[in-house]
């Protein structure tokens, strides 16, 4: 998908997180080299990649790069901690395990180290680029896990094929186009923001990734975007119904 999206839009921005910018062949280019880097790191068809992060490019580029790869990244909610976290992080039987600095104390009495701490040292850099695995449209891209209200969290096997049509189904809906601007500031770690990634993906239009969401920052962050669409779960919009008037309330495009 990624291949085949940068052939037909090129120099295009997919990506854009604050002044970064990644076009379609650069982001391209760039999970070849990271996925080939993992492979040098023991990272093989078939392996689970557990994150623990707030939102920022590397989580969607060690996802793509585990794709290219044949192997699955597990996105983890950042507020998991004690028994849930231990559940998680076991279940998982991840190969390596990403996470920000702020999050490897909780991770290590959950009895893990991480691989790769993203804030100081980051990601193994690209090396040579590998040939992309031939993954099937049932081959697992991602394990997402429930909130684990009603017993312990389940990791849900999500396949390429559902991230492709959820993409096309869900972009016909909301009406995206190739100069769309999708902003986001849902967590990487649920559907809804992993989701409207592949939206952009395969419209050829520009995902934007902001930071946590935040009632007194939004309409600035969404008017700085330049978004036409955006995405809000249930609180969020009575949080910012509750907000006073601000001057960036009208000046955005969504």
């Amino acid at each position: 998908m990624l291949e085949r999206a940068a052939a037909a839009h090129g120099d295009r921005p997919l990506l854009r997180f604050g002044d970064a910018i990644w076009s379609y062949a650069a982001l391209c280019d760039d999970v070849a080299g990271l996925a080939g880097a993992l492979a040098e790191n023991g990272i093989a068809p078939g392996d689970r990649v557990l994150v623990m992060s707030e939102n920022r490019p590397d989580i969607l580029r060690l996802w793509l790069a585990c794709g290219w790869l044949g192997a699955a990244l597990v996105p983890v909610n950042t507020a998991l901690r004690g028994e849930g976290l231990r559940h998680a992080l076991t279940s998982a039987r991840a190969r390596a395990v990403a996470l920000e600095s702020p999050l490897r104390e909780h991770v290590a009495e959950a009895g893990f180290e991480p691989t790769w701490v993203l804030d100081e040292d980051g990601l193994p850099a690209p090396t040579r680029p590998v040939p992309p695995h031939a993954v099937g449209p049932g081959d697992t891209c991602a394990i997402l896990y429930t909130s684990g209200t009603t017993g312990p969290a389940k990791g849900v096997l999500c396949p390429h094929a559902q991230w492709y049509w959820w993409g096309i189904k869900t972009g016909e809906v909301l009406g995206i186009e190739r100069d769309s601007v999708l902003y986001t500031n849902l967590p990487l770690f649920h559907t809804n923001a992993l989701n409207a990634f592949w939206q952009a993906l395969v419209a050829g239009a520009t995902y934007v990734l902001g930071p946590r969401f935040s009632a007194s920052a939004f309409w600035g962050r969404l008017a700085r975007s330049r978004a036409t669409v955006t995405y809000l779960l249930g609180a969020m919009v009575s949080i910012l119904l509750r907000t006073p008037a601000g001057q960036h309330d009208r000046a955005h495009r969504v």
